[in-house]
């Protein structure tokens, strides 16, 4: 998929290449987390923005759990991501665990607050 927004943080960083590269598949079959590699190009130079997202059903997970996320990723050779400047950031979540701000795992599914684009017919809107 692509990322097609605006960062207020790099605002000419657009269209970015977005893949879910694994998935940590739960005993029944669902998933329990995801990793997401972002990537965008620079035709000159490279690559102008790499990143990996760890995304996980529970808003908190042991150490163990992110190791295993961690090899996980080492192994499909995208390490230098986490290891490049400036890193990895973590994100602690325990603010929005404690204001409630996470649905329940039975939730319906939305857009968590995504647009979806005006050139699209209702089919291709289904499967952003």
């Amino acid at each position: 998929g692509h990322w097609s927004g605006h960062s207020i943080f790099n605002p000419n960083l657009t269209d970015i290449e977005n893949t879910v590269v694994d998935v940590g598949v739960a005993a029944n079959g669902t998933y329990n987390w995801t990793l997401e590699f972002q990537c965008k190009n620079a035709a000159a130079s490279g690559i102008r923005f790499a990143a990996v997202n760890f995304y996980h059903r529970k808003p908190k997970i042991d150490q163990e759990e992110f190791q295993l996320m961690m090899e996980r990723l080492r192994a499909l050779g995208l390490g230098w991501v986490v290891d490049a400047s400036p890193g990895l950031t973590m994100v602690d979540q325990q603010k929005c665990i404690d204001h409630q701000s996470y649905p329940p795992l039975d939730a319906k599914a939305a857009l968590c607050g995504q647009g979806l684009r005006d050139d699209r017919t209702e089919h291709e809107e289904l499967f952003v």
